[in-house]
């Protein structure tokens, strides 16, 4: 029991990791005028999916078996994410993860692991880290892989909201309606991060133009 309110607390929107600041390509594509409602909203939120169990839980679950290779895999997730945007996106959410958990959990290696990564100069991605956290915190692998993807999802409706794509309300219904499709998702063959690639090229061209907007309500 007590872990599931140490679950609750990693996903909920007030625990500082600052994915709320990013909108995960989202407020690109809606310039772009390739997410104009709804419909498009439903189908940008199963690319972004998608493309996180292709490209993120690989790395957070590799970890999460192995937390020794945590430092070889954030280095490989660095050279994996040629998109400056996405880059910069995961090395600061990673980094806010690494000083929420410091400063929530009275566990020393997390104020360890902190210190470790900026003297070394790690460049300290979300995905090698997240699994490494789930993984000191004890919490069962299928509820680090539900996890990870319900941050997905639910980052990119709280963007959809600020940008007016759909209400609030609106917003809790197709949550609700996309957990089936995220369900089936994580039923897929996990990959080793070795072996990924881009499968979401559309999205990603999109992120990597955010820094080019004229106006921008987010990070990334």
């Amino acid at each position: 029991m007590h872990r599931d309110w140490t679950l609750w607390q990693l996903v909920d929107s007030a625990f500082p990791t600052g994915g709320f600041a990013h909108s995960s390509g989202l407020e690109a594509a809606r310039q772009a005028g390739q997410v104009r409602g709804e419909e498009d909203l439903l189908e940008f939120a199963q690319v972004a999916m998608q493309q996180s169990v292709d490209t993120v839980l690989p790395y957070a679950t590799a970890v999460y078996h192995s937390p020794d290779l945590l430092h070889e895999a954030d280095l490989h997730c660095d050279a994996f994410l040629v998109n400056p945007v996405a880059n910069r996106a995961s090395r600061a959410q990673g980094s806010g993860l690494m000083v929420a958990t410091a400063s929530a959990f009275p566990d020393p290696g997390f104020a360890e692991l902190k210190k470790t990564a900026r003297q070394q100069q790690w460049p300290g991605h979300m995905a090698p880290l997240y699994g490494w956290v789930l993984q000191r915190l004890q919490l069962p692998l299928p509820d680090m892989r539900r996890s990870l993807l319900f941050v997905t999802l639910r980052t990119v409706l709280s963007a959809a909201i600020r940008l007016n794509v759909v209400g609030p309300l609106r917003s809790q219904a197709l949550q609700h309606e996309l957990a089936s499709v995220a369900e089936h998702l994580l039923k897929r063959e996990p990959k080793h991060y070795y072996q990924i690639a881009q499968t979401a090229p559309v999205l990603d061209a999109w992120q990597s133009s955010h820094d080019r907007l004229y106006s921008r309500l987010f990070h990334s």
